[in-house]
């Protein structure tokens, strides 16, 4: 005795799985758009906080030089708000300029951001002064 095939079963089963592997990546693909969303916002405030952790270190170094103005030896790791930030204090002569240049570095995280100051040395009357020239 033969059986008859039943095609409209076959390809009902076939329809079945065609459409869970749809869904299925559907829900992964949204998984991951919503993750890389979230990683960018987590590494977009990050590169912020290391950016403030800088500026502050360069601040220090800034109050540093106005306390005393021969300082030049910047800072070594040092923390800050759950992050750290070094400073380095570079002096540079042209044939009739003295400057400063100092960079400071702030790390939060996995990220690090840099901030310089150029600093040039004037003279007002009998005292001398470092005067800032350029901040990036």
């Amino acid at each position: 005795m033969i059986f008859p095939h039943n095609n409209s079963r076959e390809r009902g089963g076939v329809l079945l799985r065609i459409v869970m592997i749809i869904v299925t990546f559907l829900i992964l693909s949204t998984s991951i758009v919503v993750y890389l969303q979230s990683n960018l916002k987590d590494q977009e405030k990050n590169q912020r906080k290391a950016l403030q952790i800088a500026e502050y270190g360069l601040q220090e170094a800034l109050e540093q030089v106005n306390e005393s103005p021969s300082w030049r030896t910047g800072f070594s790791k040092t923390s800050c708000d759950d992050g750290w930030y070094a400073v380095i204090c570079r002096q540079r002569h042209t044939s009739d300029s003295l400057y400063v240049i100092l960079e400071s570095e702030g790390h939060f995280g996995s990220i690090a951001r840099k901030k310089t100051c150029l600093l040039g040395h004037a003279l007002s009357g009998t005292d001398s002064l470092w005067v800032k020239i350029s901040l990036y």
